[in-house]
């Protein structure tokens, strides 16, 4: 049984992928800012392994104490998910604070490193580790500055340490989804237009005339953290409906 860890995994991308992992055969943890029990339990219901540790990935204290645990509980990490992220404010670059910077920052950029130094260290013999980038990490996204600034900056971020990692056997990707049908899209969808549905919304953004579901990326993820992706490192894959094709 390999030992994964999936940040954010409470909800969204985060959680189908923490329960693919879980149908596959490995132990997840899930570490979350978030309340993580209910999706504990269905992966345990389901017949899967699954503990929470509740977690803010930008807090170095927090992310120290999960990476503690994992040593401590299980003695090493085959796999990673950093997916924990925050969307930050809508709206025009010129009006941002410094404030909503620190904080958009933090969660993605900072967060992602502070995981990925913990992860490293805990995968002595080989791993696999994916962080969630954006199509707004890959072209610019209006209203959402901070947003693509910290996506491009996680992708760097991969592409950097994937080289550093690659002669250890630690392969690292980002995975760059579009429009998912998440708890986060819909937020955006609200701000867009409050009275209709996101696929009505963002789905016709896409040249497949939909919105994906968070399935469809997990499984994206899920290769890419197994063995069968063993020559893939230092990428950023879009799974989008073809937008960054356009």
């Amino acid at each position: 049984m390999g030992i994964a860890l999936v940040t954010g995994g409470a909800s969204g991308i985060g959680r189908a992928t923490s329960e693919l992992l879980a149908e596959r055969g490995d132990h997840v943890v899930i570490a979350d800012l978030s309340d993580a029990t209910e999706a504990v339990q269905s992966i345990r219901a389901a017949g899967g392994s699954a503990e929470s540790v509740m977690t803010d990935v930008s807090d170095p204290a927090d992310v120290d104490r999960l990476m503690t645990h994992i040593r401590s509980t299980h003695g090493r990490l085959d796999a990673a998910l950093n997916a924990a992220g925050y969307e930050g404010p809508i709206g025009a670059f010129t009006e941002r604070t410094v404030d909503e910077m620190n904080r958009v920052l933090a969660i993605n950029v900072l967060g992602t490193m502070l995981c990925m130094q913990g992860e490293i260290a805990l995968m002595s013999g080989g791993g696999s580790i994916v962080n969630i980038g954006s199509v707004a990490g890959i072209r610019g996204m209006k209203r959402l500055s901070l947003y693509s600034a910290a996506k491009h900056g996680v992708i760097g971020l991969t592409r950097a340490v994937a080289l550093e990692q690659a002669a250890r056997g630690i392969r690292i990707n980002a995975v760059c989804p579009g429009g998912i049908d998440t708890p986060m899209l819909a937020k955006l969808a609200r701000y867009a237009d409050p009275d209709r549905s996101p696929e009505e919304v963002l789905g016709g953004a896409h040249p497949m005339r939909r919105l994906g579901q968070p399935r469809e990326v997990a499984t994206v993820i899920a290769t890419l953290l197994s063995p069968e992706a063993g020559f893939i490192t230092g990428t950023a894959i879009p799974v989008d409906g073809g937008v960054t094709a356009q």
